[in-house]
């Protein structure tokens, strides 16, 4: 019966061991990838907003102090050249009128201005240069309301703990101030959505998801194959020790003038016996008298 726990204790106390392990193996692997991500992230993130800027920069120098006509005629196939993350690309002047924009259809939904939709143009943000006389791009997040960034609750509080805690801002606005010589000032602004950026963290989540079951799975491997072993080793040992015994009584059964050797020390018990205090009577031989004399 201790045997039996004995064994049942090493194999509980083997698995646990494992399954620690396992998991502090995957954790430290997490941090890893996770720092990673955040430097990878600052990259990529940083090589879209260069080339943002460099296409913002190009489309200035081809409508800055120019008419509103001229503009409006070449911000079609100027604005049509904007990066792929780029969700909309417009020129506008400080009242919010559209000079031209990357969609035909936004256009027409906005009847010409972009105040028409506060809620998607937010235009504190779009006009800030114009604000504080910036002549320099302008950068900020931005929220898109029509686009949600496709991670679960607990993968946003992962990666706003470990990465960066605006993940959860689904766009950038990049906005630089221009001059028009016949309507005054105007900016050419560019919202783009983080879709190439959250594509490659759901790409780097699905790997890590993917080693978290191999970590496992290998510790589960492993600590199976540890704990037959030790299951055999242990109760092969039981048997050899209660088998010798079981023969001994066995042969004994079978073969009774077999005995047991007995040790050095044993001691036959001597028993003795008590002297009866009753002395025998020893009687005299009584002549008996024959009949007839």
């Amino acid at each position: 019966m201790q045997k039996s726990k004995a064994i049942l204790i090493s194999l509980l106390a083997s698995t646990t061991l494992f399954l620690i392990s396992g998991f502090a193996v995957y954790k430290i692997y997490e941090l890893n990838s996770l720092n990673s991500l955040r430097l990878a992230l600052d990259t990529l993130e940083r090589q879209n907003s260069i080339d943002t800027e460099n296409f913002i920069n190009s489309v200035y120098s081809a409508v800055n102090r120019r008419s509103f006509a001229e503009i409006q005629k070449k911000a079609e196939s100027l604005l049509g050249k904007a990066p792929s993350q780029a969700k909309y690309s417009f020129i506008v002047l400080k009242n919010g009128t559209l000079i031209g924009h990357s969609s035909k259809t936004e256009s027409e939904r906005l009847s010409g201005n972009i105040a028409a939709d506060e809620f998607a143009y937010n235009l504190d943000l779009i006009l800030h240069p114009l604000k504080i006389n910036l002549n320099s791009t302008f950068q900020s997040d931005y929220y898109i309301v029509d686009y949600k960034p496709p991670f679960s609750d607990n993968e946003l509080r992962k990666l706003k703990h470990y990465t960066t805690h605006d993940i959860d801002k689904n766009g950038t606005l990049l906005s630089r101030r221009f001059q028009s010589s016949d309507r005054g000032e105007g900016v050419i602004s560019i919202i783009s959505t983080k879709k190439g950026v959250y594509t490659h963290i759901k790409e780097q989540l699905r790997k890590l998801s993917n080693i978290r079951y191999i970590i496992f799975g290998m510790s589960f491997l492993i600590n199976t194959l540890l704990a037959t072993i030790l299951f055999i080793v242990l109760r092969g040992k039981q048997p050899a020790l209660t088998s010798s015994s079981a023969d001994i009584v066995r042969e004994s059964a079978l073969h009774p003038e077999l005995t047991v050797a007995k040790p050095a020390s044993y001691r036959e018990p001597v028993f003795q016996t008590q002297q009866s205090s009753v002395q025998p009577v020893i009687l005299d031989a009584i002549p008996i008298k024959k009949r007839g004399s």
